[in-house]
């Protein structure tokens, strides 16, 4: 859990520093980091809750609070799934622009 924890500070860390010296926008980037993190935190709170057994779904402990927190984390950013294929949508039509733009120029050497 600690290792999952860990890796997701260090995943949303890197993409912000990344990001931060780009001149345009890549939302991919936050896409990816954000369904990653987003089922990195479920599956760490999932397991604490495991481990605590019936004990962990009674709201006497703050365990029950973060489950449900993280539950909603996944449905109010939208579906890990959706956001999936938004990202893919995104890297999709910019292949489809570079692809255009390397025709133009092979065109324009050629011609």
């Amino acid at each position: 859990m600690f290792a999952k924890t860990e890796s997701a500070v260090v995943l949303a860390r890197t993409v912000n520093l990344y990001l931060s010296q780009l001149p345009t926008p890549e939302p991919h980037y936050v896409i990816a980091a954000l369904t990653q993190n987003m089922e990195a935190v479920f599956e760490v709170v999932s397991n604490a809750i495991q481990l605590m057994g019936a004990n962990g779904l009674t709201k006497e402990y703050p365990i029950e609070k973060i489950f449900r927190d993280a539950r909603l984390a996944l449905m109010a950013h939208g579906d890990v799934d959706t956001l999936s294929l938004g990202g893919a949508r995104y890297l999709v039509d910019k292949l489809a622009r570079i692809e255009q733009t390397a025709e133009a120029v092979t065109s324009k050497i050629s011609g």
